[in-house]
């Protein structure tokens, strides 16, 4: 029975001053909330609120005692009104696809951006035999208003996978003959990524929610001087993707990028290469399946517990 007391706290909604002990239950549940969202994909800690309106407030009487903290919030049972999207720019048929078909196994609207609006009845229709739901847009990331038009179009963004590249047919150079206007051309390939966030992640950090994945190369992490302005570029990139991470993990938003050192099966340069055995070689055993990253693309994305996943096949 409640004391006169509890009875007063109660219908006032004020609370008890927080014990030591309180404090630490309701930092756990916080924690609890957290590793809720990671494993379901919801983003269970921006709903406290939400709970808290539909009468789970933190100091509510329950049969007689005060009850602290959230009650037990169980992510598996709740039902999302809205299918996330996840955004794959600069879609190709390697990587792109597979990072579309990964995400939309998992629920996710897809929306494509690339250059090439021909490709995309294609990619719609594979898709779509999937059972994914998707669009696609033309814009080229070199043309800024275009992209933001599209991805304002789009709408909120859940994801977005950058996988665009602005490769020069001039580049690469050995990293001992090029000059700042060969790396400034290389460059192209990065400004659009921090516009491209710049536009989005203004609607993660009011939702506190979201990824920003990227795809970078292995001269990033490893020297290879034949690579010249194209290494200093992928360095720049994966930078940025790794110092986002540190700077958004605390708004529950993660960043993170894929270092990859090969020729992506199925994809464009891969296509290129293998067409031409004489100028490139016999590509047999430098070859990485586009599945197995898009995988571990989800992974990164699912348990946020890294910045960044390599992969090497050059040897």
């Amino acid at each position: 029975m409640l004391t006169p007391a509890r009875r007063a706290m109660c219908s006032s909604g004020a609370s008890r001053p927080r014990s030591a002990n309180t404090a630490v239950a309701a930092a756990s549940s916080r924690s609890r909330l957290r590793a809720a969202s990671a494993r379901s994909g919801f983003d269970v800690v921006a709903m406290e609120p939400i709970l808290q309106s539909r009468g789970h407030p933190r100091n509510r009487c329950y049969g007689g005692r005060v009850s602290r903290g959230l009650p037990r919030f169980h992510p598996e049972r709740f039902v999302m009104n809205e299918r996330r999207t996840a955004v794959v720019i600069g879609v190709g048929p390697g990587l792109g696809m597979s990072i579309a078909h990964r995400f939309g196994r998992e629920g996710f609207a897809i929306a494509l951006i690339s250059r090439n609006p021909e490709r995309h009845p294609g990619y719609i229709a594979a898709l779509n035999d999937a059972g994914i739901e998707a669009k696609a847009y033309a814009a080229d990331v070199l043309d800024m208003p275009r992209l933001r038009s599209a991805l304002d179009t789009i709408g909120a963004i859940d994801v977005m996978y950058y996988g665009a590249t602005a490769m020069d047919p001039a580049l690469p150079k050995p990293i001992t003959t090029i000059d700042a206007d060969e790396v400034r051309r290389a460059m192209t390939w990065v400004y659009p990524a921090v516009d491209t966030v710049a536009h989005v992640l203004p609607g993660m950090l009011e939702r506190r929610s979201g990824a920003l994945l990227f795809a970078g190369g292995l001269s990033a992490v490893r020297p290879l001087p034949a690579l010249g302005s194209l290494a200093i570029a992928t360095g720049a990139m994966r930078n940025y993707a790794v110092t986002l991470h540190a700077a958004l993990a605390e708004h529950d938003i993660y960043a993170g990028t894929l270092t990859i050192g090969g020729l992506v099966e199925r994809g464009d340069i891969h296509r290129h290469v293998t067409a031409h055995p004489e100028q490139f070689g016999d590509p047999t055993g430098r070859t990485l399946d586009p599945d197995v990253i898009a995988e571990t693309a989800w992974r990164l994305y699912r348990e946020r517990d890294s910045a960044e996943a390599v992969f090497d096949a050059l040897g």
